[in-house]
């Protein structure tokens, strides 16, 4: 269902009950009603009877942020220039389309000088994977590892394509299997039962990362649904307008 925005007009307690999907009995249901106008950027007078919107989002930026408050539920804090590139590179860079997400912050950034932390970027393609907006591709994936250089930091590497590391990972994923099976073996027989061992993974990795010095793992990239409704084309059209900005 689309969004619907608001415009400069008096708006009666039941339309905005309606448009808001609040109770008008509800007892919290003014502050409700103005907290949501303040998030959503509207100027509005408020009173018992109706609501009058003296002035509506505007800008790229005003409009971006209600339509991801309403849309995707996400804080009025959000940094629109992030997400904004954050679409931008997950539809058309495949370098970053198939980084794992530490690498992704990093090249943000780096390349475009904004701190944002994985888990922010993770819960915003969350929020569109519920949505049906961004699915992964199963048919693509590159190889990565995370090993700890001589320094201590905990770093990642893309692997595909070198052959010597390549031959590690086939090494990797056998020593996977046979762990996997070790834990679920030693768990069944301890327990008397043919379900798996709810530790398999982290004693398979732990098994692995003392063998190997690191973590083998794939990335498979994320790729856009072509069918979305007129909201997620509005907000796919504004993240354009915001990067052609910063790039231009």
């Amino acid at each position: 269902m689309t969004v619907e925005k608001l415009q400069k007009r008096f708006y009666s307690k039941s339309e905005i009950a309606e448009i808001m999907e609040l109770a008008p009995n509800d007892k919290n249901f003014a502050n409700k009603v103005q907290t949501r106008l303040n998030n959503w950027g509207y100027k509005y007078h408020y009173s018992s009877k109706r609501v009058e919107i003296k002035r509506v989002p505007s800008t790229v930026e005003e409009k971006l942020r209600e339509l991801l408050i309403r849309k995707l539920s996400l804080d009025k804090q959000t940094n629109l220039k992030a997400f904004a590139i954050v679409m931008y590179l997950l539809n058309t860079d495949y370098t970053f389309q198939t980084s794992p997400w530490n690498t992704r912050a990093s090249i943000l950034y780096t390349d475009y000088g904004i701190s944002i932390a994985d888990s922010t970027m993770r819960n915003w393609a969350s929020k569109l994977i519920q949505r049906g907006i961004l699915l992964k591709d199963f048919g693509t994936r590159q190889v990565w590892r995370t090993y700890i250089n001589k320094y201590g930091i905990k770093c990642q590497e893309r692997v595909s394509g070198d052959e010597e590391k390549i031959a590690e990972y086939e090494k990797f994923k056998i020593k996977r299997s046979q762990y996997l099976e070790e834990a679920d073996r030693a768990y069944q027989e301890k327990s008397n039962t043919n379900k798996i061992s709810p530790t398999r993974w982290k004693y398979t990795f732990s098994k692995l990362w003392n063998e190997f010095n690191c973590c083998y793992y794939n990335v498979k990239p994320f790729v856009f649904n072509a069918w979305y409704d007129e909201d997620y084309q509005e907000i796919f059209s504004l993240t354009e307008k915001i990067v052609q900005n910063l790039i231009l």
